[in-house]
């Protein structure tokens, strides 16, 4: 396998992760605010990681404005692509090795 083809399927790979990221937390907004109570908190804590700082935006004795809270899930969300990023590139190695190892069973 060429370095460049290599380099351009880590960078996907790395990507795609970056995406998931970013796209779940959005994705569990919307659903928090169409179905407010759920049953799904710890799994939503586990895909979600970074939002277990809400807690201390529900509980605090001075209310937020809302650019503070669209500023507080911004932060959130983008914490969430980066630790998503880092699965990302402790996955590749193993992405890889797997790839090599399917290609020459091929």
């Amino acid at each position: 396998m060429k370095e460049e083809d290599l380099k351009r399927k880590l960078l996907k790979w790395i990507l795609a992760w970056v995406s998931v990221g970013l796209l779940l937390p959005l994705l569990m907004l919307l659903r928090w605010h169409l179905f407010p109570l759920s049953g799904l908190g710890a799994v939503e804590l586990a895909l979600w990681p970074s939002s277990i700082a809400l807690i201390g935006v529900g509980d605090s004795p001075t209310p937020y404005s809302r650019l503070d809270l669209a500023g507080i899930y911004a932060m959130l969300i983008a914490v969430n692509g980066l630790l998503y990023l880092v699965v990302g590139l402790v996955t590749s190695p193993v992405m890889v090795f797997v790839g090599r190892k399917w290609r020459d069973a091929r």
